[in-house]
C-alpha cells in the first residue's frame, strides 16, 4: 500500500515495481484505475458475468489499484471492490495507492466494510509523505526561469 499526498509520486512507485516485474522476472502484471475497476465489475454484473475479472486477476501475479475512491463511487460499488478482494488475496498480490482520507475510505466502502477490512488484510504500507513532488518541481522551474534573460514573470 503507497500512502501520500497528491503529487508525492505513489502511482510512479507502484508502476516502477510494475515494470521491474515484467521487464526483469517475466511477471503478470494489471494495472486498474480504481474507479475503472468499479465500474468494470459492476457492469460485469450486471451483465451477469459476475467473476470473470477476479478471476482474469487471480492469473496476475500483481494487481494494482490506483486511487480507489478518487474520485468517489457509490457504496455498492465500494462493496463489488471489497467482495473481490478477499478472492484476490490468497492468489496474487495486491498493491494499492491511496491518499489517506478516512472520511473518503468511510464513504466508498461503509463503515463495516472498513472494519472487516482491517480484520481479514494485513498489509506494509509504504508512506510517500505529504510534500507534492509536483509542486516542488513546478517551483523550482518557476525559479529558476526567473533567473533567465527575457522573463517578463
Amino acid at each position: 500500500m503507497f500512502i501520500g499526498g497528491p503529487g508525492t509520486d505513489k502511482t510512479r512507485l507502484a508502476t516502477a515495481i510494475a515494470v521491474s516485474g515484467i521487464a526483469l522476472q517475466g511477471k503478470r502484471v494489471r494495472f486498474y484505475s480504481t474507479v475503472d475497476l468499479v465500474s468494470v465489475l459492476a457492469r460485469e454484473k450486471h451483465d451477469g458475468k459476475a467473476g470473470r475479472i477476479a478471476r482474469s486477476l487471480m492469473r496476475m501475479n500483481l494487481a494494482i489499484l490506483d486511487e480507489p475512491g478518487y474520485p468517489p463511487f457509490s457504496q455498492a460499488g465500494g462493496a463489488l471492490l471489497f467482495h473481490l478482494l478477499p478472492e484476490l488475496y490468497e492468489h496474487t498480490s495486491v498493491a494499492i495507492t491511496t491518499n489517506p482520507s478516512p472520511r473518503r475510505s468511510l464513504a466508498t466502502l461503509g463503515k463495516t466494510d472498513c472494519l472487516r477490512w482491517r480484520k481479514y488484510f494485513r498489509s506494509n504500507s509504504m508512506p510517500t509523505g505529504w510534500c507534492s513532488q509536483r509542486a516542488a518541481r513546478l517551483q523550482a522551474l518557476a525559479s529558476a526561469a526567473k533567473r533567465c534573460p527575457g522573463w517578463d514573470g
